[in-house]
């Protein structure tokens, strides 16, 4: 009989504040079963901001749509006015292959050139896509949460805001594009288990 080894990944999310590598041995026979447990903790990876300065903050559309300010999170913001339903404008903030765990996800709103009363935020995630509407004309510089989900899973994970608010353009209200904040609150335990199983005989 062939040799055989069957390799299995377990991934588990977890609350525990602590790293702690861990190694389990099991005999039978001459062989062992082996378990390596590994937690990975909140205090081990740290929290991600991307700015509207930064290279992971992507912007498209039209170049001269877009307008900048010398406010909000470290001093400097885009903004660009809403376009009804019609996408024109639009940015993304890419925090690429994160750690995985649940993370809250947070965007700064700044003081002015942020009137929209429906800012339609898509959070791309590991399980799917989170559309989350923001009133950023009821926020003065401060950061706003738009939930926590699992992220650990494509360096496609980002979260994308578009011009395209539903609001009439007539109306000139803008639309403000400042920084984006990942904070893990819940990592992943992964638990690798190793089981050789060696036969006899032919």
């Amino acid at each position: 009989m062939a040799k055989r080894a069957l390799f299995i990944l377990l991934v588990i999310v977890t609350t525990v504040s602590l790293y702690t590598p861990l190694a389990v041995s099991a005999r039978s026979g001459n062989e062992a079963t082996k378990l390596n447990l590994e937690l990975v903790s909140a205090a081990d990876i740290a929290t991600i901001v991307i700015d509207d300065l930064d290279d992971e903050f992507i912007q498209h559309g039209t170049p001269e749509y877009w307008q900048e300010s010398s406010i909000g999170y470290n001093d400097h913001m885009y903004w660009t006015y809403v376009n009804g339903d019609t996408i024109d404008n639009w940015a993304e903030w890419r925090p690429g292959l994160l750690p995985c765990g649940f993370y809250q996800v947070s965007v700064f709103v700044p003081r002015q050139n942020a009137t929209t009363q429906s800012a339609q935020y898509e959070v791309h995630h590991r399980d799917g896509t989170e559309i989350v509407p923001v009133r950023q004309i009821d926020y003065y510089d401060e950061w706003v949460s738009l939930g926590s989900y699992r992220f650990g899973g494509s360096a496609e994970e980002h979260v994308r805001l578009t011009d395209a608010t539903g609001e009439d353009p007539n109306t000139l209200r803008q639309i403000g594009f400042d920084a984006a904040k990942w904070e893990l609150e819940s990592p992943c335990l992964y638990l690798p288990i190793v089981v050789k199983d060696y036969g006899s005989g032919m």
